[in-house]
């Protein structure tokens, strides 16, 4: 019987050993991890960080010219402007513009959107972005979220929003009219009004 006490004490002592080692080595797991913030995983810590950035919907404030976006008057303007939201998802918003050969497109994310001459100013219309050109007659054109051109209309002048409707004049044959298109149906011009006028 003599003969298995040192085994026995030495497979208690074995346990004791790793008994304390494990009780330690959690007392002080758990005292780093508090101290640290390592408790949370990787995705939690930058969903974290992620809530105290502010977005810049810098569309939401109303429409904005090239001159607003680039804040400068020459020379190449290549930036991520911020994002715009359309169709309930965000997408990031980068222009890139030649100032002195008035040239410029965009992307959203990373799909490239025209290639605009004039680039006057834009705009969130519903779901869509509105892009206008100033080309002696204005030029509208509707964008999708997908970068499609849906539209493109022309114009006297500038244009206005109200109600979900955009409405624009327009100059044809000797007669200036007043339209409207609904974005629910942007395909229907709907003549609000008109004079006869010569067009210039």
């Amino acid at each position: 019987m003599k003969k298995y006490h040192g085994q026995l004490l030495a497979v208690l002592v074995t346990l004791l050993v790793i008994l304390i080692g494990y009780i330690g080595g959690r007392y002080y797991a758990d005292y780093y991890n508090k101290k640290h913030n390592t408790n949370k995983t990787f995705l939690q810590i930058l969903k974290i960080e992620k809530l105290d950035e502010k977005v810049n919907y810098f569309l939401e404030s109303g429409s904005k010219t090239l001159n607003d976006l680039c804040k400068k008057e020459t020379g190449i303007c290549d930036k991520t402007i911020g994002k715009v939201k359309l169709n309930n998802k965000d997408y990031d918003f980068h222009i890139y513009a030649d100032l002195d050969n008035n040239e410029s497109y965009f992307k959203l994310d990373n799909t490239k959107v025209g290639d605009f001459y004039n680039l006057e100013k834009i705009d969130l219309f519903n779901n869509y972005l509105l892009v206008t050109e100033n080309n002696n007659n204005y030029q509208i054109h509707i964008i999708d979220e997908n970068g499609k051109r849906l539209e493109s209309l022309d114009a006297l002048n500038n244009y206005e929003i109200k109600d979900q409707s955009l409405y624009f004049y327009n100059c044809e044959n000797n007669r200036e009219s007043y339209y409207k298109v609904k974005s629910s149906d942007l395909n229907t011009k709907e003549e609000v009004s008109y004079k006869q006028k010569a067009c210039s």
